[in-house]
């Protein structure tokens, strides 16, 4: 039987529903998996929202990556390596919760990057590398354990392309020369709050006061055929 540490962590989800009519929004909640990155569905999880945040004077710029000096945010993915993932949805919500973690440790080392893996293997209601919607992973994090990136690398390859959820997926360590294995002792993490943000002011906010958030935006298919011009 695993020993696991715990850390509970915030996180928070906006949409941002922009330049698209309700026609096309309604078209593209039944895209298909080759466009992964997914306006909010017409069904939502229920959400475990925190307390409202008071309003307070917000500066007319604010970068978490130059905080006197400090950079708050971690490590930039790209999520096409070692093959094309569209992962999109797992590593927004994995890397807004990584800064949270980050500004709330006063970006103390070592620095936690939660694994994106954990999420396109294991949460089930999206499709892996074929696309899903960051709520519902903030929803899976709040319901169950999740790891970091020293327990669980990035394989670009979710339960629907070959890498099923496991054990050995959300934990692992190997030695040279042996065979893998999952430690008796590792540090999970998990979500306490997560909800909505709506509003230009009110994500300016939460991004403010807690930090990064995971957006979306909603664009017609004029927008996607551009290329230039």
């Amino acid at each position: 039987q695993q020993r696991k540490v715990q850390m509970k962590s915030f996180a928070v989800l906006a949409i941002i529903a922009t330049l698209a009519s309700a026609d096309e929004v309604v078209k593209a909640r039944r895209v298909s998996k080759e466009a992964p990155c997914r306006v909010k569905p017409a069904e939502q999880p229920n959400t475990k929202p925190g307390k409202p945040l008071p309003e307070v004077d917000v500066p007319d710029s604010w970068l978490w990556n130059d905080i006197r000096g400090a950079n708050l945010l971690t490590t930039i993915r790209q999520q096409h390596i070692p093959q094309y993932c569209g992962s999109c949805w797992a590593q927004a919500a994995s890397s807004s919760l990584s800064d949270r973690i980050k500004i709330a440790r006063s970006g103390a080392w070592p620095e936690i990057n939660i694994a994106p893996q954990v999420l396109i293997s294991c949460e089930m209601p999206d499709d892996g590398c074929h696309g899903g919607f960051a709520l519902n992973a903030f929803k899976w994090m709040a319901e169950n354990e999740t790891t970091d990136e020293t327990c669980s690398n990035y394989f670009a390859r979710g339960h629907d392309n070959g890498q099923e959820c496991s054990a050995m997926i959300k934990c692992r360590n190997c030695n040279p020369g042996e065979a893998c294995y999952v430690p008796d002792k590792y540090r999970v993490y998990g979500v306490e709050e997560y909800g909505e943000v709506k509003g230009e002011e009110a994500m300016k906010q939460e991004i403010y006061q807690r930090g990064p958030i995971a957006c979306g935006v909603a664009v017609p298919q004029a927008l996607d055929d551009y290329t230039g011009g």
